[in-house]
């Protein structure tokens, strides 16, 4: 697959912020988008057609988010495109799940725009090495973030129960619309 151009308002490696900045676009002009946190209790998820893959076609992220609308998927990373139907997206992202142990299979977090509004901050800490620097150059706006909230990335992320949200399997993500 050939690399599209980013899109003007996006940063490589902050795909929480990139897909917020979506979704608050997309929810502006009338939408009811989800943000939607892929990862696993390894926190070890294998994605294909992604801007950063490997020679193999794939990489692996701690966790990746992306915006679904309308039964599609709105992926900033995705060299298949953006946005994508639902089904095409799964088929270009996840083309060998169950073809390793299964607790490396994704797991999707689905978050409603309105409670993802509410309650999701990023102080961008994960972003930062042990001695302060960058690990990847931050974006050009303000982190996600209020007056004495907390960095509450880690509970969005989290792929067990409790936390915003609901948690579901490739194949009931896939299934719904």
């Amino acid at each position: 697959m050939t690399a599209l151009s980013p899109p003007p308002d996006y940063q490589p490696f902050y795909c929480e912020e990139n897909a917020w900045r979506l979704a608050a676009r997309l929810a502006a002009a009338g939408g009811a988008p989800q943000l939607v946190f892929i990862s696993n209790p390894l926190q070890q998820v294998v994605l294909f057609a992604q801007r950063a893959a490997n020679a193999h076609g794939y990489v692996v992220w701690d966790y990746h988010v992306v915006v679904r609308a309308d039964g599609w998927i709105h992926d900033l990373d995705c060299t298949a495109g953006s946005p994508l139907p639902l089904a095409a997206w799964i088929a270009a992202s996840f083309p060998h799940v169950g073809q390793a142990p299964p607790q490396y299979d994704p797991l999707f977090r689905v978050v409603p725009w309105a409670v993802a509004q509410g309650e999701f901050t990023s102080d961008r800490r994960h972003m930062r090495a042990a001695d302060g620097a960058w690990l990847q150059p931050p974006p050009p706006w303000p982190p996600i973030s209020r007056p004495a909230a907390p960095h509450r990335l880690p509970d969005f992320v989290a792929m067990g129960p409790g936390g915003p949200g609901r948690v579901v399997d490739l194949a009931t993500f896939g299934s719904e619309t």
